[in-house]
């Protein structure tokens, strides 16, 4: 699940507040767009845009049980095995 929560101004920059949901619990994060450069976009660039800033937050999320899980064969001569 993605969606946009709110949308608020401050300035020249457009505030988006974006809820996604990770490993069955709910994530917040915000982003900051120049109205000028928001507008210039089509509807399909900004979902794109706000699917691949999800994506990032939700690989941030996943990185210490990704090390965690990859721990016991990191630094090991895998074709030793």
């Amino acid at each position: 699940m993605i969606r946009i929560k709110s949308v608020a101004r401050e300035l020249d920059e457009v505030i988006l507040t974006v809820e996604f949901d990770w490993q069955g619990e709910t994530h917040e994060l915000t982003m900051r767009v120049k109205a000028d450069i928001l507008l210039g976009l089509t509807k399909e660039q900004v979902v794109k845009a706000i699917k691949n800033r999800v994506a990032r937050e939700r690989m941030s999320l996943a990185e210490p049980e990704v090390r965690k899980f990859l721990k016991d064969i990191m630094n090991v001569d895998l074709e030793g095995e």
